[in-house]
């Protein structure tokens, strides 16, 4: 980060206009389960790549399979979201960025 000079900007949310139009109408497109599974072999190749040890790896896996969170995320991906107003608590903190 040394390398480069940042300049941080605040621009009021009524200022992005295409940003505030975008988040008025979101569009719900679910995915397919193709394209889920295409997403999720992805992020494992992209994990496997990560330096960490198959034992660092599998600690991890199952701190996930224990989550109850990581389920209910999961459970919103594979079935598709809720409505923001019944979503679960734990999982109301992601559904802002449910698509990406």
């Amino acid at each position: 980060m040394t390398k480069f000079t940042y300049t941080i900007v605040h621009i009021p949310g009524k200022e992005l206009f295409a940003a505030d139009a975008l988040s008025r109408n979101p569009q719900k497109v679910p995915y397919k389960r193709e394209e889920l599974e295409a997403k999720i072999d992805a992020f494992i190749q992209m994990i496997s790549f990560l330096r960490a040890s198959s034992c660092r790896l599998d600690e991890l896996r199952a701190a996930q399979l224990k989550d109850e969170t990581c389920w209910k995320l999961t459970d919103n991906v594979l079935k598709g979201w809720l409505p923001k107003k019944e979503v679960d608590t734990l999982c109301a903190p992601y559904w802002q960025v449910m698509k990406y």
